[in-house]
């Protein structure tokens, strides 16, 4: 079982790692982040013992698995950009406090995303910090348009009375 292991994942990664990077660097624009994304995904991939039922199957998870991660990898550094963007215009002149203030932020903000249910989360995040429209979070989570409207709306409230002491 170990050798066909290590078999499936020499070919799955012989075949697919180019194409792997070259379909991750369509959502990142930086190829050694693309790369990074890609080969974390092997890591992870590695550590799964009962996934090596065939390449096939291998194949779909990896590709299943890099975009997973790259949609992490967008989330995060999109909203890493959009504190440091809100915190620059609400504090120009004071570059001390926006580190602070961008801190103490991020940290609410994190912690109100983690009370909402993964599903309005994840529906959020690719709305707001994923520059999606309804209709491709909806195509992208499988979901129905009214749906991902009514995820959204849900989350906007709630966001908006977790962080109302700071809006």
């Amino acid at each position: 079982m170990k050798m066909e292991k290590e078999r499936l994942f020499k070919q799955l990664f012989d075949e697919y790692y180019t194409p792997l990077c070259v379909y991750a660097h369509r959502y990142i624009p930086d190829m050694k982040e693309a790369e990074e994304v890609v080969q974390n995904a092997f890591v992870k991939i590695w550590n799964q013992p009962k996934i090596y039922t065939s390449l096939s199957f291998l194949k779909n998870y990896t590709y299943r698995t890099v975009h997973n991660d790259c949609v992490n990898y967008l989330n995060k550094s999109k909203v890493h950009r959009n504190y440091l963007k809100a915190i620059k215009n609400q504090y120009p002149q004071e570059p001390f406090v926006q580190t602070s203030e961008l801190f103490e932020l991020e940290k609410l903000l994190d912690q109100a995303l983690e009370q909402l249910s993964p599903q309005v989360k994840k529906v959020f995040l690719l709305n707001r910090f994923g520059g999606l429209k309804y209709k491709e979070v909806a195509e992208a989570l499988d979901l129905s348009p009214k749906t991902v409207e009514s995820h959204m709306s849900k989350a906007l409230a709630f966001l908006r009375e977790e962080l109302k002491d700071y809006l």
